[in-house]
């Protein structure tokens, strides 16, 4: 008959005690926020490069043709920035189009999404915090507002 041996719940004395791995949704969390920042500094690179190049270029920004230049700025760059900056290349690409994109939106004067994308601080005013009245000046058709709301807005 072999003997077994009984594990005491006691530590003695001098013995080590080991931690384990953090629990999984620490793990997962921290994993999620180095992607998350990885991904946004290669977006933000993206961006920031395919409107600064063709502007040093001297190539046209906006419109179709613009468009169509900052695209392209965007593929021809991308596998270089992956090749030294390992795993950047694909958050580079998608800066590279989210910046035509956004200039197209903006362009557009999309009603809240443009103004939101627009650099400018001031177009901001333009995102409807309260709602205008039927008929007046910088009034959107449909809506109406009572005159204690129009007292705000003034």
């Amino acid at each position: 008959m072999k003997r077994r041996r009984r594990h005491s719940k006691r530590r003695s004395r001098g013995q080590r005690r080991y931690r384990g791995n953090p629990p999984a949704f620490a793990r997962g969390l921290m994993g999620r926020v180095m992607e998350g920042l990885k991904g946004g500094a290669g977006v933000v690179l993206g961006k920031a490069a395919v409107r600064a190049i063709p502007t040093i270029a001297r190539l046209p920004r906006t419109g179709p043709i613009g468009i169509a230049v900052q695209a392209g700025v965007g593929v021809i760059l991308a596998p270089f920035v992956d090749r030294f900056f390992r795993g950047f290349g694909r958050p580079f690409l998608y800066g590279a189009f989210a910046a035509p994109l956004e200039s197209l939106v903006v362009s557009l004067n999309v009603p809240v999404i443009g103004p939101a994308l627009s650099s400018y601080p001031d177009e901001l005013s333009a995102i409807p915090a309260t709602v205008t009245a039927l008929g007046g000046v910088d009034a959107a058709p449909g809506f109406m507002i009572d005159d204690e709301e129009q007292a705000l807005v003034q």
